[in-house]
């Protein structure tokens, strides 16, 4: 058995003994597959029809959260960092958030509206795929574009007289606010809580049909080179679903080998590993351009040398 069976077969261990995820008692979950922690500042309250409810900040000892990443979102950079799916930044939730003078990273500055796009595009995709209430509550909240105003109306971010984000408060008047846990607003990170009736938990960041609606559409829909590519097919596709499917003749996608048919009208065979012609011309073209060395290049009975416009006969 390699390392990388094993520790697969350690993490379904775990998750059999329900260990993903929060655990009394460990700071650090163990987590579900296509989710990353982040550190969270604000956590908004809305209902199930995606009403606004009330808004507070989080502390410090209950800022781990649990999100949905992809495979650019938990390694984004540079000057156009890829959006989260869910819980993520004020520039990329916030359809207000230029109007409050907030400032988008560097690469959008051209549309800075555009992260808020990002977001609502991914989010829409998830859910016309793989709908989860919970997460459609917050798709609908966010297209309102009011989330900056509820939160300036909440007390939650502070703005001055002409209602743009405050860069900093005197240090005596910090106590309790956002610049309390943070130096700069518009970094907040914000996270949700859904109240449905009847519904157990409505701490998003915790519930595991949120986790699994995510890895079904990431797995299914979004998956590229994903950094879980390790995983076999049986947990990217239900075994019934193979049948006709890539995964019903490869275990894993990213490994799958392209051949070509090229239709061109009156050519008598369009598969390309079948025309001889091409084999010829690939023979053709290593053995004259790119089998020498030191600028030399041999071809069946005779030598060409590559300074030269005509090869000369070569006499063994």
């Amino acid at each position: 058995m390699n390392w990388v069976q094993s520790l697969y077969e350690t993490y379904e261990q775990c998750a059999a003994k329900e260990l993903v995820g929060y655990v009394s008692g460990t700071k650090r979950p163990l987590l579900p597959i296509c989710h990353i922690t982040i550190q969270a500042h604000i956590e908004v309250v809305i209902d199930g029809c995606g009403n606004f409810r009330r808004a507070q900040l989080v502390s410090k000892d209950d800022a781990v959260t649990i999100i949905p990443a992809t495979e650019s979102s938990a390694s984004r950079s540079g000057s156009k960092p890829e959006c989260h799916p869910l819980c993520d930044k004020l520039q990329y939730l916030a359809g207000d958030f230029v109007r409050y003078g907030g400032t988008v990273t560097s690469g959008f500055q051209r549309d800075p509206s555009k992260p808020y796009q990002n977001f609502v595009k991914l989010l829409s995709d998830w859910q016309s795929k793989c709908r989860h209430p919970k997460v459609s509550a917050i798709l609908k909240y966010i297209q309102k574009g009011t989330l900056m105003d509820d939160l300036v109306k909440e007390g939650v971010l502070r703005v001055d007289d002409h209602q743009r984000l405050l860069a900093k408060i005197e240090p005596e008047k910090r106590r309790g606010t956002i610049f309390d846990i943070l130096s700069d607003q518009s970094d907040a990170v914000v996270r949700w809580v859904v109240e449905i009736q009847g519904d157990t938990e409505s701490r998003v960041w915790r519930d595991t049909t949120v986790w699994k609606s995510w890895i079904k559409y990431y797995l299914r829909y979004r998956l590229k080179v994903d950094f879980h590519r390790r995983l076999r097919a049986k947990d990217n596709i239900e075994p019934e679903e193979r049948r006709g499917t890539i995964s019903d003749i490869l275990s894993d996608q990213s490994d799958a080998v392209v051949r070509w048919v090229v239709e061109i009208p009156g050519d008598t065979e369009s598969r390309v590993w079948r025309d001889t012609t091409v084999w010829k011309s690939r023979i053709k073209d290593y053995l004259r351009y790119r089998s020498g060395t030191r600028g030399i290049c041999f071809v069946i009975g005779k030598k060409a040398d590559a300074d030269q416009q005509s090869p000369k006969i070569y006499s063994p």
